[in-house]
């Protein structure tokens, strides 16, 4: 589970983070990221925050959902362990292109890979 100080908790952010934001595709999620010091000089002052979505799309079961959840923030962990942002941002995370039942081999392996280079093509980390 994501510390607190790292979650990205209000409605209104999130919206914002879709509606203003940049949106970047991997293999099996989606990032969206907005950059707080170029958007709104009230919230540049605060920290990486993040969200993570799976939708009914991705499975009806909400074990399955939060098995998703906790695997991305799980990789997670150990990219903001210790080390500084570049910058101020909102992300996103939605599972996109993966179905519950076409998980590759290496799955946790693969789902950490993927949040590293989505993470570092934003130029977020």
């Amino acid at each position: 589970m994501l510390p607190k100080k790292y979650r990205l908790t209000k409605t209104k952010d999130i919206e914002e983070v879709v509606k203003k934001g940049r949106l970047l595709r991997g293999k099996f999620l989606s990032l969206h990221y907005l950059k707080l010091n170029t958007i709104n000089s009230d919230k540049a002052n605060s920290s990486l925050k993040i969200a993570i979505s799976a939708g009914i799309k991705y499975s009806k079961r909400a074990v399955d959902r939060n098995l998703i959840r906790r695997r991305i923030s799980a990789a997670l962990e150990p990219l903001l362990q210790g080390k500084q942002t570049k910058e101020p941002a909102y992300v996103l995370f939605s599972v996109g292109r993966l179905n519950k039942d076409n998980y590759p081999d290496n799955f946790f392996a693969e789902i950490s890979e993927e949040v590293k280079l989505l993470l570092n093509k934003a130029g977020i980390l």
